[in-house]
C-alpha cells in the first residue's frame, strides 16, 4: 500500500473520530415545559430531539416541568422542576461490544434520577460522577435518585449501588435497594437509613413526566397554535415571548398567515394542558389559539 494512501487513511480516521468524540452522547427524549439549554452562554428552549454534549446546562422550569434525557449507552436521566443540570464531562465509547462511559454531572439545584439499561448493567465499563452541594455520588451501573436545595442533600438506591464521598463524612455506600442518605446543612450530619414508602413514592414523583400534563416527545403529533398573524413581524414577537419562557415556539408561513406553533406534544391532552397552561401565565388567551394534529 502507497506510504501517501496510508497518511490519507490515517488523517481520515483522526477526523472520524474528532468528529464522532464532538458528536452528542446524550439527547433529549421528552419534555414537560417550560425547560431550556444553556450553551456557550447562550440560553434556547429545550426541544425534543435536541442533543448534549460536555458543557451543556439543562435548566428545568416550575415545579411541573420535567426532562427525560437519553444516554447513548442506553442509559436515562430524569430531571425535576427548578433543576440546574450540568454535564461537565461526557464520553461514550463502543468497542467489541463493549461500552465505556467517562461522565461527570452537576446537580446545583433540583431532582435528578439516573436509570442505565439492562444491557448497560452487564456489559461495560462505567465512571460516572454527579456532584450536589456537599457530596459527589459515584455510579456504577445502577438506578438510584438524588436531590439538592438550599436546606439539604439526598441520595436514594432504588437499585445497585452507589459511593457517596462526602465532605464531612468521609466515604457512604449506599448497596440496598431504599438505602437513602441526606445532608440537612444547619444540622449535624446524621448516618444514612432508610426511605419509607411514602418517601419513594415522592422521590419517583419528583422527576416523572405526567401523560396529559403538557408532555413533549421525538415526532409527536400534537401542536399548540398559538397564533395566525397577518404580520410577520406580530408572530415574531410572540414566538420570541413563548421562547423566553421556556416553550420552543417557531413561526411557519400557511395560507398566507403566520402561525407560531409549539410542537411535538405527545397526545391532545398534553397539548391542551400546555394552552391552558400559557392562557393563565403568558397571557396567551385569544380567539385563534388552539391545539391541532400536525399534519
Amino acid at each position: 500500500m502507497p506510504p501517501r494512501f496510508i497518511r490519507l487513511l490515517l488523517a481520515g480516521l483522526v477526523l472520524a473520530t474528532a468528529s464522532l468524540a464532538h458528536a452528542a452522547s446524550a439527547d433529549v427524549q421528552a419534555v414537560q415545559y417550560p425547560a431550556w439549554l444553556e450553551r456557550n452562554g447562550q440560553k434556547t428552549p429545550l426541544s425534543p430531539g435536541d442533543g448534549l454534549r460536555g458543557g451543556d446546562i439543562v435548566l428545568g422550569g416550575g415545579g411541573d416541568s420535567r426532562i427525560l434525557l437519553g444516554m447513548a449507552d442506553g442509559a436515562q436521566i430524569k430531571l425535576g422542576g427548578n433543576s440546574r443540570f450540568t454535564i461537565e464531562k461526557l464520553s461514550i465509547q463502543t468497542r467489541a461490544g463493549s461500552t465505556t462511559v467517562d461522565a461527570g454531572f452537576k446537580l446545583a439545584e433540583g431532582f435528578f434520577r439516573y436509570s442505565s439499561s439492562v444491557l448497560g448493567k452487564l456489559s461495560g465499563k462505567r465512571n460516572i460522577d454527579l456532584t450536589v452541594r456537599t457530596a459527589t455520588i459515584g455510579i456504577r451501573g445502577t438506578d438510584y435518585w438524588a436531590m439538592t436545595d438550599v436546606e439539604h442533600d439526598a441520595v436514594c438506591v432504588f437499585d445497585g449501588k452507589v459511593e457517596v464521598a462526602t465532605k464531612d463524612q468521609g466515604l457512604i455506600s449506599l448497596d440496598q435497594p431504599t438505602a437513602f442518605w441526606a445532608r440537612f446543612f444547619d444540622k449535624p450530619a446524621a448516618p444514612a437509613g432508610n426511605a419509607s414508602p411514602a418517601q419513594l413514592a415522592g422521590f419517583i414523583a419528583s422527576v416523572e413526566p405526567t401523560p396529559g400534563n403538557g408532555v413533549a416527545i421525538v415526532n409527536g403529533r400534537w401542536r399548540v397554535l398559538a397564533t395566525e398573524a397577518d404580520k410577520l413581524g406580530e408572530a415574531r414577537d410572540l414566538a420570541a415571548r413563548l421562547r423566553a419562557a421556556g416553550y420552543p415556539a417557531e413561526v411557519a408561513r400557511n395560507h398566507g398567515k403566520h402561525e407560531v406553533r409549539i410542537n411535538f406534544f405527545a397526545t391532545r391532552a398534553d397539548a391542551e394542558a400546555t394552552l391552558k397552561r400559557l392562557a393563565a401565565q403568558s397571557g396567551l388567551s385569544g380567539s385563534d389559539a388552539k391545539v391541532v394534529a400536525a399534519r
